[in-house]
């Protein structure tokens, strides 16, 4: 499940143009936001690295949550605060790709503002170009105590790594933002458009450090595009609701696992794994604390 929630955000965040033909949202949906004045900001930089991302659980595990059938035991005996850390990000422009109508940028955004009939908007419309993303590796560790933070920077403990280092690929994609009284757009968020070649994730090595562990999932490569199709389309809304960030996708994704090994990312492969016509009709991820 945690693998195709990050599957979901992911696509969420960056969702396609076509590949050599950038086109910007339906112009039907922005009638009533887009013009000829405006700001655009084009992102020129050979590439963005992050040394670490932390997620800090403050509350850590409550010694009485009860995961059913049983109750949550702690080897420390009490709820203290954990992290969840991603290590060496890096996004690039995928050169192999990359079309020309963005001449080499990372990113081009361009932000109007509307009248809108009385109900004023403030419309961010975002496209890449193709991504190429690197992340060294996922772990948990004990957080630092916020008493002894230098500036801005926390820090964590020992790292338990959970997931090894893997590549992701995502095409050239289009993203639009509108906040104000009255979003035309019918959300917050509309990423609306194709992902060509659909998305990959290369290496990746989900590790077992439980007693009876020891051994890892590996799977070479994971794809994912639309049914039947080469490319992956998407038409995902993002809201923020009272109970919290709310996600609706809609359509049915193909999903093929390449060389699936049990035991390490080494082992030999059981074979490979494909799922077809994979759809949650109807459905809204809800994202919210606890």
């Amino acid at each position: 499940m945690k693998l195709f929630t990050k599957l979901a955000l992911v696509s969420a965040v960056a969702i396609s143009g076509q590949a050599m033909a950038m086109e910007s949202m339906d112009d039907s949906a922005l009638s009533a936001t887009t013009g000829q004045d405006g700001i655009t900001l084009t992102i020129m930089t050979d590439e963005v690295k992050i040394g670490k991302l932390l997620i800090h659980d403050n509350d850590g595990l409550s010694t009485t949550a009860t995961i059913s059938p049983t109750t949550a035991t702690l080897a420390g005996g009490t709820a203290t605060a954990g992290a969840i850390v991603v290590n060496d990000i890096s996004v690039k422009v995928d050169t192999a790709v990359a079309p020309a109508a963005l001449g080499g940028a990372l990113a081009r955004v361009n932000i109007d503002t509307d009248a809108n009939g009385g109900d004023a908007v403030l419309n961010v419309n975002m496209i890449n170009n193709a991504l190429d993303i690197n992340v060294g590796g996922i772990a948990v560790a004990a957080s630092n105590d916020t008493s002894t933070m230098t500036g801005a920077r926390r820090g964590a403990g020992a790292e338990t790594e959970i997931l090894g280092a893997m590549n992701i690929k995502v095409g050239p994609s289009a993203l639009n933002i509108q906040l104000g009284a009255d979003a035309p757009q019918g959300a917050m968020i509309w990423a609306n458009g194709v992902i060509a070649g659909g998305l990959t994730i290369s290496g990746i090595d989900l590790q077992d450090h439980s007693v009876m562990g020891g051994g890892s999932i590996g799977i070479d490569s994971l794809k994912v595009t639309s049914a039947n199709s080469a490319n992956l389309t998407v038409n995902t809304k993002i809201g923020v609701t009272t109970n919290g960030l709310a996600i609706k996708s809609s359509g049915a994704n193909d999903i093929y696992m390449s060389a699936v090994r049990l035991g390490s990312d080494v082992a030999a492969s059981i074979g490979s794994v494909e799922i077809q016509g994979m759809e949650m009709v109807n459905s809204t991820v809800l994202v919210s604390g606890h």
